[in-house]
């Protein structure tokens, strides 16, 4: 897993991580343990989708993000994450 930490808290309910190239296999909130749709892409982008209005940490939320060992895309970038 990884732990995607937010502190500016987006306000149209979504947040868009790059550089991802193994596959999610899910999304929740670290706090509440609220799990989260989302959309991942071929080219290494997740929109975590249905984020709450307000963040249940106002300084530091934690958005867990379990992956497997698959990968979408061989990792072309020198910067992608996984």
């Amino acid at each position: 897993a990884i732990y995607f930490h937010v502190f500016r808290w987006p306000h149209r309910g979504e947040a868009i991580l790059s550089g991802l190239f193994r596959k999610v296999i899910s999304v929740c909130l670290l706090e509440t343990g609220s799990t989260l749709s989302f959309v991942q892409t071929d080219d290494g982008r997740l929109v975590i989708r249905g984020l709450p209005d307000l963040a249940p940490d106002n300084k530091n939320t934690v958005i867990k993000i379990e992956l497997s060992d698959e990968k979408v895309l061989p990792c072309g970038e020198p910067y992608g994450i996984l």
